[in-house]
């Protein structure tokens, strides 16, 4: 077995590898009800935030709440995420979350994430978009004990290499 153990990495240009870890921690939680019937996208959770480097990588990580009362198909929605004007995640159909099944309504709680590269060290503004198929009747966070969360990770570089080894 080899074992290779250096202080420091350094790449040809003298400067060093940064160390990947978490830089930043955000979390927007939203509780109040919001009834969407529409397929145009709707605002429902935003975070205004600052880089800390150019070079940082972020992870979006969202749990929604929603009560869905259609069945089938038209108990379906949509997810969308924007950095400032810009989609970082657009599903290319209005129906990609659902409870389609036999009952007319029912409550649903799906886990979605991403990572986004901006290359920004400006502030920038994430946002979370819902929206319906079909005109469908969906209530997120439906009475006052249930909440949909976005929490951010700002991740500091994240280093891939490529390890070559020579044998004389």
């Amino acid at each position: 077995m080899s074992i290779i153990q250096v202080d420091t990495l350094q790449k040809r240009d003298g400067s060093t590898f940064p160390v990947g870890k978490i830089l930043n921690a955000y979390n927007v939680g939203y509780s109040t009800q919001l009834a969407i019937t529409s397929t145009a996208y709707t605002d429902f959770l935003s975070k205004t935030l600052t880089p800390v480097s150019s070079s940082s990588t972020f992870i979006i990580q969202c749990s929604i709440h929603a009560w869905n009362q259609d069945s089938g198909q038209n108990s379906t929605w949509g997810i969308r995420c924007l950095r400032d004007s810009t989609a970082v995640y657009q599903p290319s159909v209005l129906y990609e979350i659902s409870s389609e099944n036999a009952v007319t309504s029912g409550h649903v709680r799906p886990a979605w994430s991403l990572s986004d590269s901006p290359s920004s060290s400006s502030q920038i503004v994430y946002k979370i978009q819902l929206s319906t198929f079909n005109n469908a009747d969906v209530t997120f966070n439906r009475g006052s004990y249930f909440r949909s969360d976005m929490t951010i990770f700002e991740v500091g570089a994240w280093v891939h290499l490529k390890l070559q080894i020579y044998k004389n």
